[in-house]
């Protein structure tokens, strides 16, 4: 029988029911050289760094496409844990699946712009640690080295971001220097060189570089680092009214001075300037919370890895329709108790998904450009808070609204 390939054992939709979990393998580790130094075990004792592998029930040996998750948290809070859910939707539907932890190294009480950036310099090292395990251990985990992909959101969506485009020497942030200003503890000093790009988490001499990613509500410090038109493509997806990672671009949480964060809108006028292979889709009116958005976010991110390993084409659809206008859905009323009305301009054509506080899609229903309006039952729904979500069938980008329930 000849082997499978990796295009024969992924799909857009699940098609395994049994996943099998590894808890708490380590991938790495790294120096804890952060918030105070520690003279009795060498200034900066070592972190061990864990990873949750999942995988369908007797999978077989062939390698399979592999996907990283990187959780959020404003590099402070977070865990692994937060991605499991998409880690079993994903491996579902044929993938081998991990979602890491990194070193957590904000004090949020204290934070500075300098902390900012050797924080995300470390989870940065952590995810290429990440990567290149499962690079040197291809053969134990089944990996194909060759379709690896990495997902992030807030945080680690810009990890995943610096993970694709800092690749040279000197893309390394002077922040990450020994800084002699902040003094020093017992000969130990308060911020320490932090490395290399590449940090020291292990298995040396295997590439950290990524086929892909999907960046959910991220940015870049430094869009400078986008050089190179055969960078890794990137596919985002970002909300307009985002305040915490803005779309466009913004000084994170006002601090002083600026540490200037360029959101995915940034991202995509810079990759058009050079021709590097980007998508956007836009949340119009959405915030920093994915959870809305998370069916969809699986089911476009799903399309998008598929049709890398399978045509290798990730470009498919064009920075020009991304960035088009979308109609505007109106919602009445709201709140709303027994029904709700979806209005849309004339000729507007695509579905609306009624979707709870969870992200599970409740309802859907097709608009094919004949009707302006849609009138949904809410019966039987609890009170609380709810999303209407469009698609436009031309753009494929989205508008959501809130919509509130009264019992």
């Amino acid at each position: 029988m000849p082997a499978q390939s990796a295009c024969d054992l992924i799909s857009e939709t699940p098609i395994h029911d049994c996943i099998d979990t590894l808890k708490n393998v380590q991938y790495g580790q790294g120096k804890r050289d952060y918030f105070f130094p520690d003279p009795q075990n060498g200034c900066a004792p070592i972190e061990p760094l864990f990873t949750d592998i999942f995988q369908p029930c007797s999978a077989g040996t062939a390698p399979r496409p592999l996907i990283i998750f990187v959780h959020g948290g404003a590099f402070a809070a977070g865990n692994k844990s937060d991605f499991w859910a998409q880690c079993h939707d994903f491996a579902r539907r044929g993938y081998l699946t991990a979602t890491i932890q990194y070193r957590l190294s904000i004090n949020l009480l204290t934070l500075n712009r300098r902390d900012l950036i050797r924080a995300g310099f470390r989870a940065q090292q952590d995810a290429k640690a990440a990567v290149r395990f499962f690079k040197a251990n291809a053969d134990q985990y089944n990996v194909d080295t060759s379709n690896i992909f990495m997902v992030g959101y807030s945080a680690g969506a810009v990890t995943a971001l610096n993970v694709v485009y800092a690749q040279d020497a000197d893309e390394r942030p002077d922040e990450a220097n020994l800084d002699p200003s902040c003094g020093n503890w017992f000969g130990c000093p308060f911020c320490p060189d932090i490395g290399t790009l590449e940090g020291e988490g292990g298995n040396p001499g295997f590439s950290s570089k990524v086929k892909a990613i999907y960046s959910m509500a991220g940015a870049v410090m430094d869009l400078s680092l986008m050089d190179e038109h055969d960078d890794a493509p990137v596919a985002m997806i970002h909300g307009t009214a985002d305040e915490t990672v803005a779309y466009d671009s913004s000084c994170f949480l006002n601090l002083t001075p600026c540490p200037k964060l360029y959101g995915s809108n940034s991202i995509q006028q810079r990759a058009e300037e050079i021709g590097l292979c980007t998508q956007l889709h836009t949340l119009q009116g959405a915030g920093h919370d994915m959870s809305p958005f998370l069916q969809t976010i699986v089911t476009e991110a799903s399309a998008y890895f598929l049709q890398l390993v399978c045509e290798g084409s990730p470009c498919a659809i064009s920075a020009a329709q991304e960035v088009a206008a979308v109609p505007a859905l109106q919602v009445f009323p709201n709140p709303a108790t027994d029904w709700v009305e979806a209005v849309l301009p004339p000729g507007s054509e695509g579905r609306v998904f009624l979707v709870n506080a969870t992200g599970h899609v409740l309802a859907s229903h097709l608009l094919d450009g004949t009707a302006r309006s849609l009138r949904i039952s809410l019966g039987g729904y609890p009170a609380g808070m709810y999303f209407l979500q469009w698609k436009d069938a031309r753009s494929g980008r989205m508008s959501v609204e809130k919509l509130v329930v009264r019992g």
